[in-house]
């Protein structure tokens, strides 16, 4: 039924009594649904609003309206209904989206912001989140990762660059490298991670004097130094008060041990 202009309905602001609505919900009981098999049939082109957009009136008078019907006593449908589309009762439970259904999604998301962009968490959003997830495992709890995934976490790890800065000692010592004409490359992506790469094999790390004399760095320092010597790299290690007290004395040292890695690399080229 289309209504004219200015037409009120004569159900408006009233609703069914629940004999009436269990009537007709037995009435239609069995029936098949007037638009089964017409997958889209209001999608894409086909919808009435294709390419138009509410006005802010309009926005505005069906915001007023719906909050209009909560205010009277009109329940939302999900009230209590907490895990109702969770766990194997979600639509999506032991399934997987195809490839080309993720490439659709990220497609049409493209380029947009998000929608809280910007938007600062307010403490009591904060203390909201906090309570839900109180007592929840992880769930991830228990399980174990596949060597694959190992695998692959550790290659991506060794692009990644941490700290994002180079510290001052660093930048102290790269500029001394850069007046002697000594080529080098910061945080080459291989174990470890120097600070500073020669090529073809020459590993230079600047060690802050307090993280790298906490015991469990000295350990990972230890087996970094034994995987990359494993691997035919030569390692120079520089403390961090080395370069503080004599930055001149400190540069020449490792200028020569690098001329010597060099002669090293060369005689077994040969």
């Amino acid at each position: 039924m289309v209504f004219k202009k200015g037409h009120i309905p004569y159900m408006k602001g009233k609703q069914h009594k629940p004999e009436s609505n269990e009537k007709n919900r037995l009435a239609h009981l069995g029936k098949p649904s007037w638009n089964k098999g017409l997958h889209g049939v209001q999608a894409g082109e086909n919808h009435p609003l294709w390419g138009k957009k509410h006005k802010p009136e309009s926005i505005e008078k069906m915001r007023k309206s719906h909050r209009g019907t909560y205010n009277l006593g009109k329940i939302p449908w999900n009230k209590d209904l907490k895990g109702w589309c969770s766990g194997e009762k979600h639509p999506m439970y032991g399934k997987h989206h195809t490839k080309e259904s993720n490439m659709k999604n990220r497609m049409k998301h493209l380029g947009k912001p998000s929608p809280n962009k910007g938007k600062p968490v307010s403490e009591e959003q904060k203390l909201k989140q906090s309570k839900t997830m109180m007592g929840r495992q992880s769930p991830r709890k228990g399980m174990k990762n596949s060597k694959e995934h190992i695998e692959k976490y550790k290659q991506w790890r060794k692009t990644q660059v941490i700290p994002r800065k180079d510290t001052k000692p660093e930048r102290m010592m790269q500029i001394a490298l850069l007046l002697e004409g000594i080529k080098y490359r910061k945080h080459e992506p291989i174990i470890g991670q120097p600070d500073i790469f020669i090529d073809p094999n020459i590993c230079i790390f600047v060690d802050g004097d307090y993280w790298h004399s906490l015991p469990k760095t000295i350990k990972r320092d230890q087996y970094v130094n034994y995987e990359l010597t494993k691997q035919g790299y030569h390692i120079i290690r520089i403390k961090e008060s080395d370069i503080k007290n004599d930055v001149g004395k400190t540069a020449k040292n490792i200028i020569k041990l690098i001329k010597e890695c060099s002669d090293k690399s060369l005689e077994v080229m040969r």
